[in-house]
């Protein structure tokens, strides 16, 4: 019998239903014929990839091949567009906030986004983008809550003017 009309008889076709795949040199299920349907990427290696590169080794079995995969041991993360080690994937392990932008903030919860004073706080939520000794101003007064940082301020949940013997604490006389 040939049920798919490819000229091999059905008990040597590997793909007795597919007209377009006869062959599976490497048995993982992906077609030999480089123009036929689900064809495989690496024919004499056999592989899982389902998404990307057909029939080649993929690790971590998210669809994708070890060869084009930026974390082939991760099968949360795939993808790494801006190059920073945090995957695309944001509801994956270790996602990228601002998977188009290089980054690498690595605090309150904000993975991979610029920081430019390299503190671990992204610039977007980092009060003093350009002091990596302050990040958090609670009070709003301009004084960072680091009380070791530079400028620190001496009484954070108050909002303060003081300047000379402390920093951002209450100064009624000025």
């Amino acid at each position: 019998n040939d049920e798919d009309g490819d000229g091999d008889n059905d008990l040597q076709d590997e793909f007795p239903l597919d007209r377009t795949q006869w062959d599976d040199l490497d048995g993982d299920g992906f077609g030999d014929n480089p123009v036929g349907n689900n064809s495989d990427d690496c024919i004499a290696n056999p592989g899982n990839s389902s998404i990307v590169s057909l029939g080649c080794p993929d690790l971590d079995g998210d669809g994708y091949a070890d060869k084009d995969d930026s974390f082939p041991i991760d099968s949360t993360q795939w993808n790494d567009t801006d190059f920073d080690g945090y995957g695309d994937n944001i509801s994956g392990l270790r996602g990228d906030d601002c998977p188009t932008k290089y980054g690498v903030s690595t605090r309150n919860d904000t993975l991979g986004c610029p920081d430019k004073d390299y503190d671990g706080w992204a610039d977007s939520q980092d009060y003093f983008e350009n002091d990596s000794s302050q990040w958090l101003d609670s009070d709003s007064d301009g004084y960072g809550d680091e009380l070791n940082g530079l400028r620190g301020d001496a009484c954070p949940s108050v909002f303060g003017n003081s300047t000379v013997d402390r920093f951002g604490c209450i100064d009624t006389d000025g």
